[in-house]
């Protein structure tokens, strides 16, 4: 009687381990109220809002916010180029870490864990602003409030501005690269587990329309980044307190950690529902036995199929590289993400650039642009293939007409448009009399109507820590 009894207790036991990880919960608490979550629509749910989240950090609001950030610490265009572009060089290593070990671990805790770690991003981001030195904008090397542009009238040379910040401080970069290759790690397991997940747990039906809102995800987030990026930097650096200079003040350096505050709280919060979603869903194995693929011809899917062993790395790159359409679809996505990547960084700095936009307006017009496109593209395109139910090959047929039909269109935006005429000033501090350093463009307006390159190319002889040149030709 012993012996049946201790055999019931474990039977009971291995019945509740059994049932328990297919079951909505955290920490041991698996609440029957919260068990109605437990399904893949929910799951798509919280995996879409993650994946808008990480976007808004990791392209939205990085380029909304570039040029205050470069303002502030008074970084060169190669040192924010370096700050972005490591995210991309930091996710090649965070990829084959996550393809390797991805088989093996339960998909939502590690999705979890990777936004944890864009939270801490965030915050280290954040770190320079508030350790940092009081943002004084003036002009290094000058004892007085106005400033000497030009020498004596035997011109033997201006005096050198520097154009380095008093505040700078160069482990501010280290800081914010740092926090970007902790981004990427974070960032890599949603973006190649949450599809798979997905994969395993969705009807071929639901998986189609789930990896439609995770791609549209990508670009609305990027949109709401440039918006929110916006938004903050409308705000002083010092908020809550008093600003230090107006608005209208080339000075002005916006709210642009607040952002990143926002961010890192949202994610840390979306990180504990994502947790909560078993290793897998109820019913989920039953459908993963009856659905065939076409891509194995009648086989039985495998789950696991997007992950390696780290010892049949070598075997499974040299099939993949040896598949054509493999090869064709990467060299496709590689040209891709090298032009969307680095025009959503610095679409911002580049509208504010070119048209001459304030850093809120330019990051208004881009994530304006992204809202109107995205979401009407990635909407059609799923309807169309749901609808007209096309085959992977008539798939692939498509995104070679529409890379076609995009490339006729591309040299548009080579057309030249009338800017600004650029002059250069032939008096007292020209650039041939007073040598006028051409290392930095700071260009200012003149009373004719012309731009010039700095205040001492339009012929100005002093300038003060606001910026305003006094004793100018133009």
């Amino acid at each position: 009687m012993h012996t049946l009894n201790e055999r019931e207790r474990n039977s009971n036991t291995n019945l509740s381990d059994s049932t328990s990880q297919y079951r909505f919960g955290v920490f041991g608490v698996y609440p029957k109220v919260l068990q109605k979550c437990n399904n893949a629509f929910m799951a798509c749910f919280w995996l879409t809002i993650a994946k808008i989240l990480s976007t808004v950090l990791t392209a939205g609001v990085v380029g909304a916010t570039l040029p205050h950030v470069e303002k502030r610490f008074g970084f060169t265009s190669r040192q924010s180029s370096i700050f972005i572009a490591i995210f991309d060089f930091a996710s090649v290593p965070a990829l084959i870490l996550a393809c390797v070990l991805g088989a093996q671990c339960h998909k939502p805790r590690a999705i979890a864990v990777g936004m944890i770690m864009l939270s801490l991003s965030c915050v280290i981001t954040v770190i320079p602003h508030f350790s940092s030195t009081t943002y004084m904008p003036q002009l290094q090397n000058s004892d007085n409030e106005t400033i000497s542009l030009c020498g004596d009238s035997d011109f033997k040379g201006c005096s050198k501005v520097g154009t380095e910040l008093v505040s700078t401080t160069h482990w501010a970069l280290v800081a914010l690269i740092f926090a970007r290759i902790l981004c990427a790690f974070g960032n890599t397991p949603l973006n190649t587990l949450a599809y798979n997940y997905m994969h395993d747990v969705a009807p071929k039906e639901q998986f189609n329309i789930a990896v439609a809102a995770l791609n549209m995800s990508m670009m609305v987030g990027t949109a709401i980044g440039y918006l929110a990026g916006a938004a903050t930097l409308n705000l002083p650096h010092t908020w809550p307190y008093k600003p230090d200079f107006p608005k209208s003040s080339p000075n002005f350096v916006g709210a642009w950690w607040l952002s990143y505050i926002v961010i890192a709280v949202t994610t840390a919060v979306v990180a504990l529902p994502i947790a909560a979603f078993p290793r897998d869903l109820p019913g989920a194995d039953l459908m993963r036995k009856s659905r065939k693929t076409e891509a194995h011809k009648g086989q039985d899917d495998d789950e696991t199929a997007i992950f390696v062993h780290w010892r049949d790395i070598g075997g499974h790159a040299k099939r993949l590289i040896t598949n054509g359409p493999y090869v064709a679809l990467a060299l496709y996505y590689s040209i891709n993400y090298s032009t969307t990547n680095g025009f959503a960084d610095f679409a911002p700095k580049l509208v504010q650039t070119g048209f001459g936009l304030s850093a809120p307006s330019a990051a208004v017009a881009a994530g304006l642009t992204l809202v109107l496109a995205a979401p009407v593209g990635t909407i059609a395109a799923t309807v169309l293939s749901n609808k007209l139910k096309l085959s992977c090959r008539t798939l692939m047929t498509w995104v070679c007409v529409i890379s076609l039909t995009v490339c006729l269109f591309a040299p548009t935006l080579l057309t030249p448009c009338q800017g600004s005429e650029l002059r250069i000033s032939n008096e007292t501090c020209s650039v041939g009399v007073c040598k006028c350093t051409d290392a930095e463009i700071q260009a200012v307006c003149g009373a004719d109507g012309y731009t010039y390159k700095s205040a001492c190319h339009a012929g100005c002889t002093s300038t003060n820590s606001s910026a305003v040149s006094f004793s100018c030709s133009y």
